[in-house]
This record gives C-alpha cells, structure tokens and sequence, in this order.
C-alpha cells in the first residue's frame, strides 16, 4: 500500500441525495492534479480533483479552503447492501502516498407508501368486494427493494382469489412480498373476498349527547327524537342482542331553572326479549317523548354527565369500548358549576362563547380521564347541524373536542381518529345517524402497513392505512 503523507489536510465529506459532497476544511491546499478514488457498491471510481471544480475555483491550480467537490452518482436498487457507505481517499502522485483516507456514511431513503379502495363501498352481506391495495414508491434517493405488506383478511372476509401486477400474495401468511419498485412507479393487488358480515360485536357503551337548546325548534326536535327512535328500532344499524349499551343525555334550559343536563334514557343494554328493561321498542318508545329543554347550551354539563353515567350506572369496563357521539346545532355558552351537572349563561357577547368552550373542553378531559379512554378502541365524536344564527364551530369541534386527534370531517369514516359528520338540516339528522350507527356497530375494520423494505423510508405515516367496509343487510 501506499505510505502516508505528511501533508496535513482537513477534508469533509457528507451526502446529499445522490451526491458526494468533499469539502477543503483546513489544512494545506491540494493539487488538481490530485486522484480521488471513491468506492461504493463494490465499484471503484477515480476523479481528478480539477474536473469537478469550477474554472474559477481552479485556475490557481489548487484545491483551496471553501471549495467543494461535487461527486453525482446511482444506487443499485439490485444491490443495496452494498450502499452501506463509501471509501474515500486522496492520492498524491509525486510521493506515491496517501493524502487522506475516510468513509461517509450513504443512509439513503425512499418514500414508499400504500393506498386501499374498495369496490363496492358498501357491500350487501353474501356478495363480493374487490379490495385494491395500491403501493407507489413517491420519491427517494432509489426505489425500494424486498417490500413486504402485510394484510391478512378478517374473520368477516372470505378469500376468493387475488391478482397481483408485481410480486406474489399468500392468502395464509397475508404478506405480499415485492421483489423491487423503481421512483415514481405503482404495483398493485386485488384480493376478490366473500362478505360473511360480522360474526361478533364487541360490547359498546354508546352515549347521545343532544343538545336540547333554544335554537332547535320544535318540528326540528320532533325529527330528532323521532330519527333516534327509529335508529334504534331499525335492526341494520342497531343491535338487539346486548352487545350495545345506550345512554341518552340531553342538555339545554335557562328560562325554567338552571342551565343543565339530564339522563332522558338509560343506561340500558338494548335487547330483542319483551318484558326486558332494554326491550328494543320500549327504548325507543321512550326517546319519542323526551321533551325539549330548550335554552342554553351547557355542552360541558351534558358530557360530564354522560362519563358519570357510562362509568357510575352502566356496565363499564375500562378495557371495553365506549362511544360518545355529540349532537349540536350551536356553539357552548355556559361555565360549568362544580360539583353538579348545571351551568352559568354567560350572558350576551362573544366571551359567552369563549368560556363556553373552555368549559366543554374541560368536560371532555374529565371525560377522557374517568372513562380511560384508550385510542385503539373508544372514541369521541360529533354530529353538527350547520343551521340556526350560531351554527357550530367546525373546526373547533374538530381540534379540540372529538378524539382521537387528528379529527376528520366523515364521511367517510375512514380512519382510527375522532370525527365530525355535518349535515345543513334536521331533515337530514336520521339517515345521518342510520350511517354512523351501520358505521359504529356493524363495520369490518383490518389494516394494510408496509413492514418491511430496503433502503429506510422518510416518511412512515403513509406506511399503514385502515380498511373499513360496512356492508348491508340483505
């Protein structure tokens, strides 16, 4: 080998993207001439240190303090272990000796992530669903190598057959293994399944939490208990067989007494046996002749309330699943009082508001907290009714009351995190609580995440998506 300069010299070196960057740092200044061999993916290249630098940085016939070496070159996506690092070294023809001697470490990225649709959206129990998993490497220094997704169908879903554009998927194992996917490029699987429906429900606490408030007139109120009433009648969105708890709160008055909530219905585990306390038609029964508070809108009160009674009167279980579903038309407007279930109307004025919501956000942490709510199950979320002089605040129901954050506006209900549904009238109110209840109750929900490829990825968000699909009666 070489011997060792004596020559002092200070270079670093550095990465960015498909380049090699060399930077004079210290030290003496080094010959154009010189030879740099760098070594990378088993091969050896050798640059003239003048050739990658401008006429202007060279035409004193050094490589100077300041100057750059820009070196481009490719990653082998077929050989991507050898992309660990690069050796690079300086040589001094003259003295026949080594200059500097180093490796820089490569790290390169790629961006892959997977998409999931399905055909048809809403499949009726006994028909068959076309699920297509779609995985594109977006952008990256290389493609992406040995790509892996796992997706195993569930219980509800009855492989049929699948067609792959790239790889192989082993209905057994439920990965898809990828052999490679350049830049920019799209592969695709179809899995064809049997829809089956759900074979079990997990046991849900559901709370209704209506607001009763003065905004809401009554022909409105009227299709508000009757939409409910009818939900939890019809058996293709509500169970009868006690997989369901229902709790009804209402919250609303100023005029009468105090700002306040109340319990309008249950706690009450939802049968189909007459004579039950539950009995599916006596519930709705009695929801059809909850009468209105009227008022204000104490939102805070109704959703401590609603915790109290989940974990205090129903049959809680903290490692069960609880629901809270918000009903509003308006914006809160009342301090919660505490120790009891009423509030203070804070008077005319915007500040009504501010403290309004101050309030409800404490209640919804009190909430959170009493419950143990955990994100891989429960959740908090909203129905708003954009109607009214002081129609709900969107994006602050969305942000700082249902949970899991981040909220998303649903339909669809896609995702593993808190919602809010709108909808511009009271008209509308019962086919959009038919869609969440089929949504809350009845749904099959899996996941697709990439978990494994060559070289690391960026951007892990887009690596896992959820699959839901609720499918309908016949």
């Amino acid at each position: 080998p070489a011997p060792s300069s004596n020559m002092i010299v200070n270079i670093a070196g550095k990465v960015e993207g498909t380049n090699i960057i060399l930077e004079h740092r210290g030290g003496e200044s080094l010959d154009v001439n010189t030879e740099i061999v760098i070594t990378l993916g088993g091969q050896e290249e050798r640059i003239i240190v003048g050739s990658c630098l401008s006429e202007e940085e060279k035409c004193n016939g050094k490589w100077d303090l300041g100057e750059r070496m820009v070196f481009p070159f490719k990653y082998d996506i077929d050989n991507l272990d050898g992309y660990i690092d690069a050796s690079v070294m300086a040589v001094d023809d003259e003295s026949n000796s080594i200059t500097f001697l180093g490796t820089i470490d490569l790290n390169p990225v790629s961006d892959v992530g997977v998409e999931v649709s399905v055909d048809p959206e809403n499949p009726v129990v006994g028909s068959y669903v076309d699920i297509t998993l779609t995985v594109t490497c977006y952008k990256g220094d290389v493609g992406a190598a040995d790509v892996e997704i796992k997706y195993s169908l569930p219980d509800e879903l009855v492989h049929v057959n699948n067609v792959t554009s790239n790889g192989n998927y082993c209905n057994y194992t439920g990965v898809w293994h990828i052999d490679k996917i350049e830049v920019g490029e799209s592969v695709s699987l179809i899995i064809t399944a049997k829809v089956n429906g759900l074979k079990s429900r997990e046991f849900t606490q559901l709370a209704m939490i209506l607001d009763g408030s003065g905004s809401i007139n009554p022909e409105d109120w009227e299709l508000i208990r009757t939409g409910l009433a009818n939900a939890v009648e019809n058996p293709d969105v509500f169970p009868r067989d006690g997989s369901a708890e229902l709790t009804v709160i209402q919250f609303g008055d100023y005029y009468h007494s105090s700002p306040h909530a109340k319990v309008e219905v249950g706690p009450v585990v939802v049968t189909n046996v007459t004579g039950d306390s539950g009995y599916y038609e006596d519930v709705a029964d009695s929801i059809r002749v909850i009468n209105q508070l009227g008022g204000a809108t104490p939102m805070g009160c109704g959703v401590r309330l609603a915790a109290d009674q989940l974990h205090d009167v129903g049959d809680f279980d903290v490692d069960g699943r609880q629901i809270i579903n918000l009903v509003t038309d308006g914006v809160p407007n009342c301090q919660w009082i505490p120790g009891t279930y009423t509030g203070s109307w804070m008077g005319p004025g915007d500040e009504q508001y501010v403290y309004g919501k101050e309030s409800a956000e404490a209640a919804r942490t009190y909430l959170l907290d009493t419950l143990e709510m955990t994100d891989d199950k429960d959740g908090f979320n909203s129905l708003a009714v954009l109607r009214g002089s002081e129609p709900p605040d969107i994006d602050w129901l969305n942000s700082s009351m249902v949970w899991p954050q981040p909220g998303y506006m649903a339909p669809p209900f896609d995702k593993e995190s808190g919602w809010v549904s709108k909808i511009t009238s009271w008209q509308d109110f019962e086919d959009a609580i038919n869609e969440m209840f089929r949504f809350i109750f009845n749904s099959i929900c899996s996941s697709v995440e990439i978990v494994r490829l060559k070289p690391s990825d960026p951007n892990p968000v887009n690596n896992r998506v959820n699959v839901i699909i609720t499918p309908q009666l016949k």
